[in-house]
């Protein structure tokens, strides 16, 4: 998985994390991210499931369709993701196709290889606009999650 969250400075720093990689036609997506971290781990645990289960819908013909459906199902359910509603998500997501890659996030105040002012939400949480989508070329890349209350 060529994406991946840093760990996080609360007591249970791998809680609440998420990886997942779709494949739909000739275009692929990548995520990964972090959801109800601060909660018990039982909860957090059934929150990344219902997170995980709400991101396998995602869908689309090409790299900018998968990312509008990402942001679109994310907006769909908030209240199956836990008690936080997905209010404490951080994201990282790139897709790609046969014309290229493109990167966006939410929750991230820094993302490896890009610029301090990417344009990507720093905000917790599920966007109430979908964030841009930053052409990018396809490599590993590590998001930094924004702690609460910064």
């Amino acid at each position: 998985m060529p994406l991946s969250l840093s760990p996080s400075r609360a007591r249970m720093p791998y809680s609440g994390y998420v990886t997942l990689t779709l494949i739909r036609g000739t275009a692929t997506i990548e995520i990964a991210a972090r959801l109800a971290h601060g909660l018990p781990p039982e909860q957090s645990w059934d929150a990344v499931l219902e997170l995980q289960k709400l991101l396998e819908n995602v869908d689309g013909q090409d790299a900018p369709s998968l990312l509008e459906s990402l942001w679109r199902t994310l907006a769909s359910a908030p209240e199956t993701l836990g008690p936080t509603r997905g209010d404490d998500l951080s994201l990282l997501a790139q897709a790609s196709d046969p014309t290229g890659s493109w990167l966006t996030g939410c929750g991230l105040s820094d993302v490896e290889g890009l610029p301090k002012a990417h344009g990507f939400p720093r905000r917790l949480g599920i966007p109430k606009d979908p964030p841009p989508s930053l052409p990018c070329t396809p490599q590993d890349r590590i998001g930094v999650c924004v702690e609460e209350g910064s």
